[in-house]
Formats: C-alpha cells, structure tokens, sequence
C-alpha cells in the first residue's frame, strides 16, 4: 500500500478532510495535499501523523519507504499495536468479538 492511500483511508476513517489534518499537525493545507498526491513526508513528520493517527510509527515509516518492508501486514502490526495498548477487560471484548466474527464466517461457508 502506498502512503497516500493509507493517509487517504486515514482520513475517511475519521470523517477528516485535507485541513483537518493540516490543523493537528500544525502544517498549510497545501502541504497535506502534497502527501495526497503522491510526495512523502521526512521521517520526523512520518512520526508526527503517526501520533495523530495512533498508529504504529515503525509501520508507518515502512509504507512511506524509509525502513525495509520486514514481511509483516502493516495493518495486522498496527492491530496488535492497538491490543497491546489495551485493558485487560477491553482485550476480553475485543478477543470475544473475534472469536464471535470468527464463527459467524465459519458458518457461512
């Protein structure tokens, strides 16, 4: 996956357009859409939309290209990130949510 389509889905997760973005990381709106378009961030920015998005930065800095790609989905990297981060009551939840998902698609097929 490309940067910009992970920032792409990034914003259209949370409803945010360009300058939303731009506001939280305190950058002109003309910048973000440059990322959009195709340029990448530095590194040190890489970190800061990461923050923003509470998303892994190791990952992050794979997909915009500055770390080699070690195998891993970055989605998956980012899913275990968020778990670890979690309460041990919000991890029963989560794990009886997919468990139940799980089911579900077994019956199906």
């Amino acid at each position: 996956m490309s940067f910009d389509t992970w920032l792409r889905r990034r914003l259209v997760g949370r409803q945010w357009i360009e300058a939303d973005l731009a506001r939280a990381l305190a950058v002109r709106p003309g910048t973000v859409n440059r990322w959009m378009k195709g340029t990448i961030p530095r590194p040190e920015m890489i970190e800061r939309i990461a923050d923003v998005f509470a998303f892994d930065t190791k990952t992050l800095l794979q997909i915009a290209g500055y770390i080699e790609d070690d195998g891993d989905d970055p989605e998956e990297r980012s899913l275990v990130s968020i778990y670890r981060g979690l309460s041990e009551a919000e991890r029963v939840v989560v794990m009886d949510f997919a468990r139940w998902r799980a089911e579900m698609e077994r019956r199906r097929q």
